[in-house]
């Protein structure tokens, strides 16, 4: 009995691996839109992804970073790169907000928090210099 099981479990285990490869050799225009959807829970076509631009292919001084936003049902940007944090702060009795999740800025009494509920998800890329 103890081999049967040991042998399942090898099964799965060799399964999850080949699961992975096939997973990392998927090209990301693939792959991006499931990971993100399950990373901001909305279905896989509420990820919009645009294609990796070229133009520094080939050593040209550059490169393109992958940058993520997620979006409420208002269109304001609720989680990804560079969206800031926001949230009640309980001394002050007002919402704070963080680029950085360290130094909080109030907000003006009565100023509401984004509903963070993600409708939608951009993928885009960013020009930097090398």
């Amino acid at each position: 009995m103890a081999t049967k099981k040991n042998n399942g479990i090898w099964a799965l285990v060799l399964l999850a691996s080949a699961a992975l490869v096939i997973w990392l050799i998927l090209p990301s225009r693939w792959t991006d839109p499931v990971w993100y959807s399950i990373k901001f829970w909305v279905h896989a076509d509420q990820v919009h992804w645009t294609a990796r631009p070229t133009d520094c292919d080939s050593g040209k001084g550059c490169h393109y970073k992958k940058t993520v936003i997620a979006y409420n049902g208002s269109g304001d940007p609720v989680a990804g790169d560079g969206v800031p944090i926001c949230k009640h702060d309980i001394h002050h009795g007002t919402n704070v907000i963080s680029y950085d999740a360290e130094t909080w800025t109030q907000l003006p009494i009565g100023t509401p928090c984004p509903d963070k509920m993600v409708k939608n998800v951009e993928i885009k890329w960013t020009k930097v210099e090398d």
